[in-house]
């Protein structure tokens, strides 16, 4: 089990590589051609985007993919009503975001997003993890990156404005919806359609998606108050550093997509995985500390230098994120949702009083440690509840 798992998580690495290595050309060119504000600007819709994503979610990814791993007849069930739910949810939060916003330029990128988030939807990765499909999720992540890139060096050629990208970002999640929506949708049956539980399914998510958004909000406040407090400037060099830390998040998250679906029914696999984050967390981190400051000068350039300077303080922000990683986790697995929605809740409040007093004294370090304390006490937090159901002898 554990080699089949390795074996997966090397066929994800592999997509997610050829995936990111893309995007992360892409996010240089796109700060060599508009710059460190422009690159704040789409940092910081980005992360107003993160929480919006979660408003029309509302945790139901999450819910159908322990629901499906427990139940695989449900899915036609969590297919119908999900998307249904997602469609009505995104509906209503376009129509009242211009009411809202007075920011045209925010305005048009958040709505970009919003809808290629949905068109995201209807391929999602947790149908495919169900499915033990980790061919076709790397496919997918392979695919969509391509088709972003083929989009974005003509867009930005003729059009060099972050619309543009958030343009070719659509473009990109239309093409996947024709190629990788299919199966997919074929579970979609208007007779599920179960107005009556969609109470059941909102309040089964709303927890996690409490607990999702009080995350993001740990996991962005700092560019927002970034932004607020000092300028976008600053925001375009927290960012560009903070890259190089998404990379790592993206690689934890590759094997907890692996492992998810099998925990549940194989508990002795979290050793493993936990293993497995935490030597890959100190494996990224002594490469932050000792070649970090020379790698973000080499891509970026001399305009970043403030962003290479922070890297020292960005290795131990992968130290926390590795840790939250193995014990946050599996909190939804465990039916621990309102256990993940206090602990989100309380670190997010304590994040934005760091932030706020952090920032003012040390500035972009300051939000960079502002982040890592939170990180730190979340994974501290859930402790507990996962070494008594998960690291005993009777779980």
């Amino acid at each position: 089990m554990v080699r089949k798992s390795l074996y997966q998580i090397a066929q994800l690495i592999l997509g997610e590589g050829i995936s990111r290595a893309i995007s992360f050309g892409v996010i240089i060119y796109i700060a060599q051609k508009l710059g460190p504000q422009e690159l704040g600007l789409w940092a910081y819709t980005l992360a107003l985007n993160s929480f919006l994503i979660l408003l029309y979610n509302l945790g139901l990814d999450i819910y159908a993919m322990v629901e499906a791993t427990k139940n695989p007849s449900k899915i036609p069930f969590l297919v119908t009503n999900g998307t249904t739910i997602k469609g009505f949810s995104l509906a209503l939060l376009a129509l009242s975001l211009p009411l809202l916003l007075k920011d045209t330029r925010l305005l048009t990128l958040l709505l970009l997003l919003l809808t290629s988030d949905f068109l995201q939807s209807l391929y999602p990765i947790w149908y495919y993890q169900v499915h033990d499909d980790f061919a076709t999720i790397t496919k997918i992540k392979i695919s969509r990156s391509l088709f972003y890139l083929l989009s974005i060096i003509p867009l930005l050629w003729f059009w060099p404005s972050i619309e543009a990208v958030a343009f070719a970002y659509l473009v990109a999640h239309v093409v996947l919806v024709l190629f990788h929506a299919r199966p997919y949708l074929a579970h979609f049956r208007w007779d599920q359609i179960a107005i009556g539980r969609w109470k059941e399914m909102v309040s089964q998510g709303l927890f996690l998606a409490g607990a999702l958004i009080f995350t993001q909000v740990y996991n962005v406040t700092d560019k927002i108050m970034l932004t607020h407090l000092l300028d976008m400037t600053h925001t375009g060099w927290y960012e560009a550093g903070y890259k190089f830390v998404a990379l790592s998040i993206v690689l934890f998250h590759l094997i907890w997509t692996v492992y998810a679906p099998k925990i549940p029914r194989t508990p002795s696999l979290y050793r493993p995985y936990g293993l497995l984050i935490a030597l890959l967390a100190l494996v990224v981190a002594l490469l932050f500390w000792g070649v970090g400051e020379e790698v973000v000068l080499w891509l970026y350039g001399r305009e970043f230098e403030r962003s290479a300077q922070a890297m020292e303080e960005f290795a131990l922000m992968v130290i926390a994120y590795g840790l939250t990683a193995i014990f946050i986790s599996p909190l939804a697995l465990l039916g621990k949702n309102r256990e993940w929605f206090w602990i989100t809740l309380t670190t997010a409040s304590l994040n934005v009083i760091l932030n706020y007093f952090l920032i003012s004294i040390w500035g972009l370090e300051g939000a960079i440690i502002a982040t890592t304390i939170c990180e730190l006490l979340a994974a501290l937090s859930a402790l507990g509840v996962v070494r008594k159901r998960l690291l005993t002898p009777t779980s």
